[in-house]
């Protein structure tokens, strides 16, 4: 998915690869048993994603998922229904995995990113 926000182009891929297989997670999650076809086709895998701003890659599904995941849901969490959300971050990967994890909530329906810098915090 795509859209335009404040002056920035935030690009979503989801891209399955057809050499692809079930991981561990994957054969748990859909019950999968020795002998099953599915288990060397790409058919119950997880998408990795890709997330572009700007058209510049800032993160990928495995770029530090767990850290970004504890940083943002308890915050989500803490509110009803989050609608609005700013995200503070660097201009590194850091500010694009927190996003990817906002996303994670349907009850957002805008999300405002801030590049932080040094000199802007000092």
């Amino acid at each position: 998915s795509s859209w335009t926000q404040s002056n920035q182009r935030v690009d979503i891929w989801d891209i399955k690869e057809v050499v692809d297989t079930p991981n561990k997670i994957e054969i748990i999650k859909f019950g999968l048993k020795e002998g099953d076809p599915r288990l060397h086709t790409p058919e119950l895998t997880i998408p990795d994603r890709y997330i572009f701003i700007n058209g510049r890659m800032l993160s990928d599904s495995d770029s530090n998922s767990v850290q970004y995941e504890t940083i943002v849901h308890p915050a989500m969490f803490a509110h009803e229904g989050p609608k609005d959300v700013t995200v503070l971050a660097g201009p590194t990967q850091a500010g694009s995995g927190v996003i990817r994890e906002v996303l994670k909530h349907n009850t957002v329906s805008s999300i405002t990113a801030w590049n932080t810098n040094s000199k802007l915090v000092e």
